[in-house]
């Protein structure tokens, strides 16, 4: 049961072989009939042109020649070995070897082809609000933007608090009707006080005593206005 793609395969490279030894003698009967024609062609130009034969060593390259050519005539026809569709070992017809000699010009798809960068999409205004409620958004300021002890600015309000002021804030937003507030962003910018400093450290540990989840976010660029 195990013979049949053995005898397959064999029986192809046998058609292989044959087409291939068809197409040597072409290529040699080629080279003879161009020798022969190229041999006859400058006999008769010779005899009735110029009235005489030339040397032996001329007749001989002229033969070589006429030979060189119809081999390479026959060979362009039966586009042999050239990678075309025709005979021989590289044609896309009578190769040797189990494969059929033809070329996979289907277009590779793979990484390359996927490498294309897809548009930036738009930066989008931050969600404040989570699962479990909402989270006020705490600035940290920093020189000229600090007033006294005003270190903080709640997030779309111009004017700096305190500590007191922002815990006073938060506890208003907390207490509204419908309201849940689930924590406290700290933002701070390049220009902002640094995030272990005692004012923000202080609003961090508040934050955490009453229940709010406290967050720093370290956002580039400076405060904005």
């Amino acid at each position: 049961m195990t013979e049949g793609p053995a005898v397959v395969v064999l029986a192809s490279a046998l058609d292989n072989l044959g087409a291939l030894l068809t197409g040597v003698l072409a290529v040699v009967g080629g080279a003879v009939a161009g020798a022969v024609l190229t041999a006859a062609a400058v006999w008769l130009v010779c005899r009735f042109a110029f009235k005489r034969q030339p040397p032996p060593s001329v007749r001989k390259l002229v033969r070589w020649l006429g030979a060189v050519a119809g081999a390479l005539a026959v060979a362009a026809f039966l586009n042999f070995g050239l990678g075309g569709g025709g005979w021989g070992p590289f044609g896309g017809g009578a190769g040797l070897g189990p494969g059929n000699g033809t070329h996979d010009t289907r277009p590779t798809t793979g990484s390359a082809r996927e490498t294309a960068t897809t548009p930036t999409q738009p930066a989008k205004a931050p969600d404040t609000s989570t699962a479990h409620g909402s989270r006020i958004r705490v600035v940290v300021l920093g020189g000229p933007l600090v007033k006294d002890d005003a270190y903080f600015r709640i997030e779309g309000q111009p004017r700096p608090m305190t500590l007191r002021e922002v815990q006073e804030y938060v506890n208003r937003q907390r207490q509204r009707p419908g309201e849940a507030v689930a924590g406290v962003d700290i933002l701070v910018y390049q220009n902002s006080l640094d995030y272990d400093t005692e004012p923000v450290r202080q609003l961090r540990a508040w934050a955490a005593a009453n229940g709010l989840s406290p967050a720093v976010v370290e956002l580039k660029g400076n405060i904005p206005e």
